[in-house]
């Protein structure tokens, strides 16, 4: 599944892809099928003008899609349609970020019946997508991926929300102690309270947020 990355989890790259151009291979979906995957990945503006034009320039320019003979329109090469399909089809996201250095790190990942792709944030409105195996544990994967992002600096704070595609909401943030323990809390507001707790009693508070946004057995391991 890749090596680690600063932030927590780590990913195979299949394809870089900007926000704008996100923005306009989404804009024909329905409203609320583009809102769920802008808010997951933080696109704002998706649906401006000037946002959707950007898009096609640079989906064009890239090759990304090439302009149709048939009819008027732009079809989506083979890298594109198999990304943006594992964000069209997703039953659930998971969103996981990392301050470090009052830095963020980002990702999402959409689990659908067929298709796990992560989206990492990067620099200038970019996402680093790539595709998880179908028999990830991704219990496993996600308190591994905070052990990382805590062991990156003594500061570090992690940030966990669960959504399911009906808009069920899940939310878990961890942090250590000056002694290196770990402390979490449910909510991720700045003034949240934290108590001690421990890997075991994460996990098993993971597990709960996955059952808790409809995933099945079959999608979690």
């Amino acid at each position: 599944m890749g090596a680690p990355v600063k932030g927590g989890i780590g990913m195979d790259d299949l394809l870089t892809m900007t926000a704008a151009e996100i923005a306009y291979l989404s804009s024909a979906w329905p409203e609320a099928m583009s809102s769920r995957v802008h808010n997951a990945l933080g696109i704002r503006d998706g649906r401006s003008e000037e946002v959707l034009l950007a898009g096609l320039g640079s989906l064009l320019e890239r090759r990304l899609v090439t302009e149709t003979d048939a009819e008027p329109g732009y079809a989506p090469g083979a890298e594109a349609r198999v990304a943006m399909l594992g964000l069209y089809c997703a039953q659930a996201t998971i969103e996981f970020a990392t301050v470090i250095d009052r830095h963020l790190h980002s990702m999402a990942v959409f689990i659908g019946p067929e298709l796990r792709l992560g989206a990492l944030a990067a620099s200038a409105g970019r996402f680093a997508l790539g595709l998880y195996p179908a028999d990830v544990d991704w219990g496993s994967v996600l308190v591994d991926g905070i052990g990382n992002a805590l062991g990156a600096a003594p500061d570090a704070l992690t940030l966990l929300q669960f959504r399911s595609s009906t808009g069920a909401l899940e939310r878990i943030a961890i942090r250590t102690d000056t002694d290196g323990r770990w402390l979490v809390s449910d909510s991720a507001e700045s003034d949240a309270s934290f108590r001690p707790t421990n890997r075991a009693e994460v996990a098993q508070s993971i597990a709960t947020a996955l059952a808790g946004i409809g995933l099945e057995p079959s999608l979690t391991h």
